[in-house]
């Protein structure tokens, strides 16, 4: 499933300026931290494809294979929050502190979800008549998207993403403009063990998206609820 993990394109444009790229400022002093590729809706959808296909293989390992993964990218997380505080920091102006504060706040999701993706329990129903039997089981959604805000640009990626990844689902992330960069280094730690596809993107709302969810301003919630009914 590795093939469908890795992003290196996104990885090289962390400091590469293109004629299609989003220049990534230091609230502090205006100076350039980086770049993030902008891509078409046509990317967006190939890149959605092939999250679907690493959804099928995702979706069928087992609820303790995915804990165990989710557990090492919490330790990983933890093991590099230094750096990670350091591109927070440098994108969107939170003191250094708050930053590692951030990081480890943000790594707490990754691990409460990867003890409650063992706990996907289903139900049994008193049925309606002899001779019945009624339960129900609970099953991945599909491909996911999340938006993410630039007030906490790594804690509201792990909020969203970890339990989309406990479920057996894949999750693409928008993360807000002014600060992208700190998606790439999660991203670049999670290329190190079997998740699916993670990708850094503009979202547009499509049926194989199955479920949107988004912490967000009011113009930009306003956008997804006029494109939802078209789709």
């Amino acid at each position: 499933m590795m093939e469908y993990t890795l992003n290196n394109e996104l990885l090289a444009a962390f400091n590469h300026q293109t004629d299609h790229s989003i220049t990534v400022y230091n609230p502090h002093d205006d100076s350039i931290v980086g770049y993030i590729p902008s891509v078409s809706i046509e990317e967006i959808n190939h890149k959605i494809q092939c999250s679907k296909v690493a959804q099928q293989e995702w979706q069928n390992t087992t609820a303790s294979h995915r804990a165990a993964i989710l557990n090492k990218w919490f330790e990983l997380v933890i093991e590099h929050s230094d750096e990670l505080a350091q591109i927070m920091t440098l994108e969107q102006g939170k003191p250094l502190l708050e930053a590692k504060g951030e990081v480890v706040y943000g790594a707490s999701f990754i691990k409460w979800f990867a003890e409650e993706a063992k706990r996907t329990y289903g139900d049994t129903i008193p049925a309606p008549a002899m001779g019945k039997r009624l339960m129900t089981t609970k099953q991945p959604i599909g491909v996911t998207a999340a938006i993410t805000p630039w007030n906490f640009p790594i804690a509201m990626i792990t909020r969203k993403v970890a339990p989309a990844l406990a479920a057996g689902c894949s999750c693409i992330v928008k993360p807000a403009n002014q600060t992208p960069l700190s998606l790439t280094p999660l991203q670049n730690l999670r290329i190190k063990l079997a998740f699916p596809k993670i990708c850094c993107l503009s979202l547009i709302i499509t049926l194989q998206c199955w479920l949107v969810t988004y912490s967000v301003s009011m113009k930009t919630s306003r956008n997804c609820l006029l494109q939802a009914p078209q789709r």
